[in-house]
């Protein structure tokens, strides 16, 4: 498989400055230590309220989850702006501006003594960072078939050593003292000014150009410049044309909510969507990794003790990812990989259950103690290497035809959010009320979500939309146009 050299151009650009903007996802877990006691000494100043154990709980949660909130909220921006300006301005120009109040929002908080800045600018980085689904839209329509799983995935590599980044300047020796914090969010400044700056230099997506603008000389362009020089083109667009299931629809832009609902294509692809984007966020695995050095913390590991088995995962989960995305993603296809990361989700919260039961009822040395989280640990970054969430977003783009890929995007962006916010909103104060019961409860939500996947979630590796949508209706009354 060969990549032209504009491909490879794009990718560059996504995966060094376009992933920067994670950087930050891991500063409340990371930086805890430092970034809670001025938040609670914040909200004791500004509502004269000292909070209880459960309170300073909730508020930790809630700055936590305040970027999902974000995330969340990102879609009815997104979503919008990506069928009215295109995928490539929405992501490099739009959401790195969001990124970049953000973050000065962030550096700006602990000398303004406002944790509702903090907040502010958890949320809005929350927000920039929804745009990676409008990526992975972008990597779909402008790839060929064959090379779009690999790109998706290596973005996904770049966002977790860009978390892992975050990782490491959370030690002392960078960042991590109760001096130094606020300037944690510096480093993700620059990448934000280059990625608006290389926008410039990266074309839209050609099916973008074609189906939605009508643009046929500029989509050209762009299949020559993501497909080579050599490309052949009347093939492409010809593809394209099929994506079109009814002519009722040829020169629209987008469909309206109940075209979606009614039309029984894009209904199958929306429902395809909500099933593997909704399987893999209602899991507890995203929880796990906002809260889990808060988690080690609790069981009785030091501060630095937790840091360094997140710090010494980077190498593990790296390679995993890598793997994932050079060799698994096209030899073992998108579903096997989801139930691969389902069962390590299962695993992780089984052990960590059992390390909360055996702790309730006798005491662990802390040689246990820390073996135990070694191997929760272990399954619980296998399954962030194989990087599933990534994963159900791109069969977004290889499930969806164009002119419903925006509203999909959308719907699933909602479900899957709302879906995530819950549970890593609930998380820490249920974990407290439940312990080792909850944990049981999410394995086995994991187990359900493998058999819902390999019943209901189609292969699309390969594959055009078109052959997807054909293999589900082919043995039906012909539905198109």
């Amino acid at each position: 498989m060969t990549y032209s050299r504009g491909a490879i151009v794009s990718l560059l650009i996504h995966t060094l400055l376009g992933a920067a903007n994670v950087y930050q996802q891991s500063a409340m877990n990371v930086l805890q230590e430092f970034i809670m006691p001025f938040a609670n000494q914040s909200f004791y100043d500004h509502y004269g309220v000292a909070l209880t154990a459960n309170g300073y709980s909730w508020l930790w949660s809630s700055l936590q989850s305040v970027q999902s909130v974000g995330i969340m909220i990102s879609v009815f921006l997104f979503a919008p702006l990506m069928d009215n300006f295109g995928r490539r301005n929405t992501v490099m120009i739009f959401s790195s501006g969001i990124m970049l109040a953000g973050l000065i929002f962030q550096i700006l908080a602990k000398s303004s003594n406002s944790f509702e800045m903090f907040g502010s600018g958890q949320f809005l980085c929350g927000v920039s960072q929804g745009s990676y689904r409008v990526l992975y839209q972008y990597f779909a329509e402008s790839l060929p078939s064959e090379q779009r799983g690999r790109a998706t995935l290596l973005y996904s590599f770049a966002m977790i050593v860009w978390t892992k980044l975050g990782i490491i300047l959370a030690f002392p020796f960078f960042f991590g003292s109760e001096e130094q914090w606020p300037l944690y969010f510096a480093p993700g400044v620059l990448p934000c000014v280059l990625y608006v700056i290389s926008a410039y230099f990266v074309p839209e997506s050609p099916k973008y150009l074609y189906l939605h603008k009508k643009k046929v000389k500029e989509a050209n362009e762009a299949i020559r410049y993501y497909y080579g020089k050599d490309a052949d083109v009347a093939s492409v667009l010809l593809n394209y044309d099929g994506e079109i299931f009814d002519e009722s629809d040829k020169n629209k832009s987008t469909i309206s909510l109940s075209t979606l609902l009614t039309n029984p294509i894009y209904r199958y692809a929306l429902e395809v969507c909500l099933i593997a984007n909704v399987g893999v966020h209602i899991q507890c695995s995203g929880a796990l990794l906002m809260y889990s050095n808060g988690i080690m913390l609790q069981l009785g590991l030091s501060a630095n003790e937790a840091l360094t088995i997140l710090l010494g995962s980077v190498i593990y989960v790296a390679a995993v990812s890598m793997f994932t995305a050079m060799i698994g993603v096209n030899r073992f296809g998108r579903v096997t990989l989801m139930n691969a990361s389902n069962i390590m989700v299962a695993a992780a919260a089984l052990l960590l259950g059992l390390q909360f039961a055996l702790k309730s009822v006798v005491v662990m040395s802390h040689s246990m103690t820390f073996y135990f989280a070694l191997t929760w640990g272990f399954f619980l970054l296998t399954s962030a290497g194989i990087s599933a969430h990534s994963i159900c977003i791109l069969l977004i783009g290889e499930i969806s035809p164009t002119i419903a890929a925006g509203k999909i995007v959308q719907l699933c962006t909602i479900a899957s959010n709302g879906t995530s916010l819950l549970v890593n909103f609930t998380f820490p104060p249920l974990l407290e009320a439940f312990g080792s019961s909850l944990l049981f409860m999410y394995a086995g939500l994991a187990v359900a979500c493998t058999i819902l996947f390999r019943v209901g979630v189609p292969e699309t590796k390969g594959k055009s939309v078109v052959e997807v949508i054909e293999s589900k209706f082919r043995k039906t009354e012909p539905v198109f146009v």
